[in-house]
């Protein structure tokens, strides 16, 4: 098991399609370095910690199944904004700090 699944550094940017990303001991996601961000695209992201950990940037989510972690999403001063068909289910704690932003067409 590593740590993170997927850790950005600072003012990193990263596409995360079409994976799988599990028992991350720490976090599944983690965009908390600086002003990193990412945008997670139909992948599932289980069985970690944390989800996905959003720092002082704005990262986005769409078709993604945020599903049994411990926290789904920890906010740190960021946003997540959802494309509004995402799942966000079996977390102890959906969200910690915050809560996403929905960023459905209108």
């Amino acid at each position: 098991m590593s740590a993170d699944g997927v850790a950005l550094q600072n003012a990193a940017f990263a596409e995360i399609r079409n994976s799988t990303i599990e028992f991350a001991a720490n976090v599944g996601v983690n965009v908390t370095a600086g002003a990193g961000n990412a945008a997670v695209l139909t992948t599932l992201i289980a069985h970690c910690n944390t989800g996905i950990a959003v720092g002082a940037s704005t990262s986005r989510a769409g078709g993604s199944h945020i599903l049994f972690n411990t926290i789904g999403v920890s906010f740190g001063g960021g946003a997540l904004r959802t494309f509004c068909d995402n799942s966000f289910d079996g977390n102890t704690t959906q969200f910690s700090g915050g809560a996403p932003t929905n960023a459905c067409v209108q």
